[in-house]
């Protein structure tokens, strides 16, 4: 939780593009995606985050939608993250394929395990606005 409340999590998500959902004036997902570094066929998903509250809703899958598509308009092939475990099913329930676990350092010098997932030929979505 620390990591989420610092200025590198604000800065991670400042780095892209980010979605927010919003019931009346309180934020309950939010998704952010950027291209890579390099030229690259392959654009990053920095995250999909929703309210335990509000999993299981669609509003995850809506915006992760978006993200690809845009990531698709703009010319990238496939996304790429570093997901989190309980993101894991939702993100293969997507199309996304585990390439294996890593490590994740953190600013504060911790580590958290995640699974590096992959999705390749991203397809058109109908986006719900």
């Amino acid at each position: 939780m620390d990591f989420v409340q610092s200025p590198h999590y604000s800065d991670l998500l400042y780095a892209g593009r980010s979605y927010g959902a919003f019931i009346g004036a309180e934020m309950v997902a939010v998704a952010a995606w950027s291209a890579s570094a390099a030229p690259s066929p392959t654009a990053r998903l920095i995250g999909v985050f929703v309210q335990p509250l509000f999993g299981a809703s669609g509003i995850g899958a809506r915006l992760l939608a978006r993200i690809e598509e845009e990531a698709r308009a703009a010319g990238f092939r496939a996304l790429d993250i570093g997901a989190l475990p309980g993101a894991v099913g939702f993100l293969e329930a997507s199309g996304y394929q585990q390439i294996g676990p890593r490590p994740l350092g953190l600013p504060s010098g911790q580590q958290i395990p995640v699974v590096e997932m992959r999705k390749l030929g991203l397809a058109r979505h109908t986006v719900m606005h």
